[in-house]
């Protein structure tokens, strides 16, 4: 008879890998961010795992297959490797929120994945053993399973919790400060997950342990139905800020430096005239190729653009990047979906009254402050 351990580890699991894949493809569908999608495929790899997992709970005494110990161990190890595909895919995301580009340090990663698929294949890396108390199988690992583990940790730690601990510091916007807070809530019991890994020997631990992962992977998943961006840090620097209509007629500006009258005098103009007539003949070119990022150099200074509906963004500055152009993206959708703004928009005609202006530059602040800190 299957234990109830083995029922609720897996209706737990399934409960919180089903609906965190749902909350990263919804995430994709809204920010068509690669991060978003591969996140979603780790899920399902997990859930795939957790079923694997608990197929093997039927193997007990009472069936005739409990003593074929090499068919349990193979239908976990493949299960298991699920489990490292999924992580893989994971790392991979995080590369590419950090990079917005699959960035070399990838090959490291599928070294040490291709490693640690080894080491969950052969017998000397996997122990399993049946526990009567839990009326399931369990693993004790290797100590070359943490080891291979511990640097695609640290890089994990650096590149990423260190990032968002620091964005939490330093953001003044108390909502994203609770995102960001329970989000490394999460990443801490993941972590405790994968130092667990070492005291596998621990009945205890090793019985706490799968339901340290989903909860950890849970809680941080949830908070993305809150902001999908709360994850994302933007490597770009900005000067200004204009948004227009697809005929040229000004939305909104901003102007970011510290001293603003002296760029203004040879940017702002430009940027209302010069950029608009002479250079987007340049920039419609470039938008044209859909998989690129839009971006033109313009007396010594990047200029990013992207385009939604019958608006277009422009960004001036030092860089630009694929995470500042998703979220404008869907700064200008909002824009054009606004029931007060709709009215006061449209590709020939912008007139703005005082609430319909403040409400535009709240919207702006609010969706910039989610990957940048201005």
């Amino acid at each position: 008879m299957i234990s109830y351990y083995s029922i609720g580890l897996f209706l737990f699991e399934q409960l919180t890998f089903i609906t965190s894949s749902f909350i990263l493809f919804k995430t994709y569908k809204q920010t068509h961010f690669l991060s978003h999608f591969l996140l979603g495929m780790s899920y399902v790899f997990w859930a795939f795992d957790s079923v694997g997992r608990f197929i093997t709970s039927f193997f007990t005494k009472n069936l005739v297959i409990f003593d074929n110990f090499y068919l349990i161990s193979s239908i976990w190890s493949f299960f298991n490797c699920l489990l490292i595909l999924g992580m893989i895919l994971v790392f991979y995301s995080f590369i590419y929120f950090k990079t917005n580009r699959l960035h070399p340090v990838v090959n490291i990663v599928s070294f040490l994945g291709g490693a640690l698929f080894l080491a969950f294949i052969l017998p000397d890396f996997t122990e399993l053993s049946y526990s009567e108390t839990l009326g399931a199988w369990t693993a004790k690992y290797s100590i070359w399973i943490p080891a291979l583990t511990a640097p695609m940790l640290l890089f994990f730690i650096v590149s990423f919790i260190l990032p968002i601990s620091t964005k939490l510091f330093r953001t003044e916007d108390p909502d994203i400060k609770k995102q960001l807070f329970v989000q490394v809530v999460g990443f801490i019991i993941i972590i405790i997950w994968v130092i667990f890994a070492v005291f596998s020997s621990s009945y205890i631990l090793r019985a706490i342990r799968p339901f340290l992962m989903a909860a950890g992977w849970f809680i941080w998943s949830i908070t993305l139905l809150i902001d999908p961006f709360n994850i994302m840090i933007s490597n770009a620097k900005i000067n200004q800020l204009l948004i227009t209509t697809d005929s040229g007629l000004p939305v909104y500006y901003n102007d970011f430096t510290s001293d603003k009258e002296e760029i203004n005098k040879e940017v702002s103009i430009d940027l209302t005239s010069g950029l608009i007539s002479g250079v987007t003949k340049a920039l419609e070119e470039i938008m044209e190729r859909k998989s690129e990022l839009n971006t033109v150099v313009y007396k010594d200074k990047v200029i990013g653009t992207t385009a939604t509906g019958f608006l277009q963004a422009y960004v001036f500055g030092e860089r630009f990047d694929k995470t500042l152009e998703t979220v404008l993206n869907v700064l200008l959708r909002e824009l054009q979906e606004n029931p007060v703004l709709a009215s006061k928009i449209d590709p020939g005609f912008v007139n703005f009254d005082e609430t319909s202006e403040k409400l535009l530059k709240k919207i702006v602040e609010q969706n910039l402050k989610r990957v940048l800190i201005i």
